[in-house]
């Protein structure tokens, strides 16, 4: 179930039609979502794209993120800042600064986690609310895992979570694929 990157993403008209790399500035991409969602893998994973290591099939174990994490990187020549979020709930007061000085917002949710479902989405709507310009960025969904045995198909997760309220479209993400990973960091730098 999963696996590839479809081209559906959240289009807020402002957002995706400037191009953040226009600036001297660097875009900045913020990995957000519950703990245990895959952040941490995800932002390995770029880390290892973008120095041309190669993902293996094999995704180790990260530990927690106790605390926010940024590392300038770059990709087809365009300079941005990863920012990686902890997701425990005593620490997502962090995520409305990272988001306030994003360009870019990842919505991590583990699709292979029918129990916190729910709580996914009413953690995205809270952040949502509490960013008063949230919709001037790019916004992505990511359903992390979805290669997982476990993962629950994304119609299935639209459903479940009942999505449809708050217009929210979908990416289906694999950290073990290459095309996944560069799919992402193109949609996020802009040149998708």
């Amino acid at each position: 179930m999963g696996g590839g990157c479809s081209a559906s993403v959240d289009v807020h008209s402002k957002a995706w039609a400037e191009d953040p790399s226009s600036s001297n500035k660097p875009i900045r991409i913020v990995l957000v979502g519950l703990d245990g969602c895959g952040k941490s893998s995800i932002w390995n994973r770029i880390e290892s794209f973008v120095h041309n290591e190669r993902v293996s099939e094999h995704v180790p174990l990260c530990e927690p993120s106790y605390n926010v994490r940024r590392r300038e990187l770059s990709h087809n020549g365009k300079k941005f800042v990863l920012v990686d979020t902890p997701g425990k709930f005593w620490l997502r007061s962090t995520w409305v600064g990272e988001v306030q000085r994003s360009n870019c917002v990842v919505y991590a949710i583990d699709s292979s986690d029918k129990m916190r479902l729910q709580l996914a989405k009413d953690e995205l709507i809270a952040l949502q609310t509490r960013v008063p310009d949230f919709k001037e960025r790019k916004f992505i969904v990511l359903l992390t895992k979805a290669d997982h045995p476990n993962a629950i198909p994304k119609s299935c997760i639209e459903k479940e979570a009942d999505f449809t309220d708050i217009n929210v479209k979908m990416i289906s993400f694999s950290a073990r694929k290459n095309e996944d990973v560069k799919s992402l960091l193109d949609r996020c730098i802009g040149v998708l």
